[in-house]
């Protein structure tokens, strides 16, 4: 049998202990929140970017389309403007792959839990 001082603590340490899970779940839910807005922000501005280097890439084979044959200098720089193109989007991949993974799974982020 309990004594009402056992009881009472007992009650205290409950409430603690509910009142730490909330805080924690909070806090977890928080980073959750900021971490998707960051994936966000990354994938908007990789997006961005794989745009822009298609224009250069366009750019660059209108480049090596006007330029006269006998031009070699100037058709291996704008060759080099079409495979650095390519390989700044094939260094974007990893990146584009990493913020197209939604963090928060089926969960809205618009209000805290509570």
């Amino acid at each position: 049998e309990w004594t009402e001082a056992e009881r009472k603590q007992l009650a205290q340490i409950a409430t603690s202990l509910a009142v730490a899970m909330v805080l924690d779940q909070r806090q977890r839910w928080e980073e959750a929140v900021q971490a998707e807005s960051l994936r966000k922000m990354l994938s908007e501005t990789v997006h961005q970017v794989k745009n822009s280097l298609s224009a250069v890439r366009m750019f660059g084979k209108l480049l090596l389309r006007r330029l006269p044959g006998d031009d070699s200098m100037n058709r291996e720089l704008a060759k080099d403007i079409l495979i650095q193109s390519d390989r700044l989007v094939d260094l974007l991949m990893p990146i584009e792959t990493i913020a197209s993974r939604p963090m928060l799974s089926g969960r809205r982020a618009t209000a805290l839990p509570g």
